[in-house]
């Protein structure tokens, strides 16, 4: 993961977003952020960030989306379900997205926890920060049973078989047997 998008509709996001720029360059300064802004204009460049403002959310969705690994929006989430619905094609395609609280202290990795590598984002901002709770959904990672893709993508192996791999985790979470 590399480029990383924060999306703000309000001064209170935007105030959040730096905040978090601050936290992910904890996590590595290799990280390239955009922090899209709707609202008064930037008069000091406070952080090495690209600031982008924008007049309607609708002209920022395509361009965040196709050129992030994962996007971090500071919005109520049935704002985000309702701008990216058109855009989502497999989760071994889609950015990880993740919806912050506007005081900081709750994550949802919402699309791509796994491979996408939302959920260990979600861990990483939790470590540097105490004052984030991550709310991870995801069931391997809710029952702490080892989520096979998300071990793929840390080794840096090629997942040939997704729709296999998936059902190993279900028989895991199951507790089935597995062949």
């Amino acid at each position: 993961m590399k480029n990383i998008s924060i999306i703000t509709i309000n001064d209170h996001g935007f105030k959040a977003a730096e905040q978090t720029a601050v936290d992910l360059f904890r996590i590595s300064h290799k990280f390239n952020i955009n922090i899209f802004y709707k609202g008064n204009q930037v008069t000091k460049k406070r952080l090495r960030v690209c600031y982008i403002n924008y007049l309607e959310i609708d002209e920022i969705v395509i361009p965040a989306w196709n050129k992030s690994d994962a996007i971090t929006w500071f919005t109520a989430t049935g704002i985000v379900v309702r701008k990216i619905a058109k855009l989502l094609a497999h989760k071994t395609l889609d950015p990880a997205i993740l919806v912050m609280n506007l005081d900081r202290t709750q994550v949802i990795p919402l699309l791509s926890g796994h491979i996408g590598g939302a959920n260990d984002l979600a861990q990483k901002l939790s470590q540097v920060n105490k004052s984030i709770t991550p709310f991870i959904t995801t069931a391997t990672d809710s029952l702490g049973i080892l989520a096979l893709d998300s071990y793929a993508v840390n080794s840096e192996f090629e997942i040939e078989n997704i729709e296999k791999l998936t059902s190993v985790s279900s028989a895991m979470v199951h507790n089935y047997p597995i062949n």
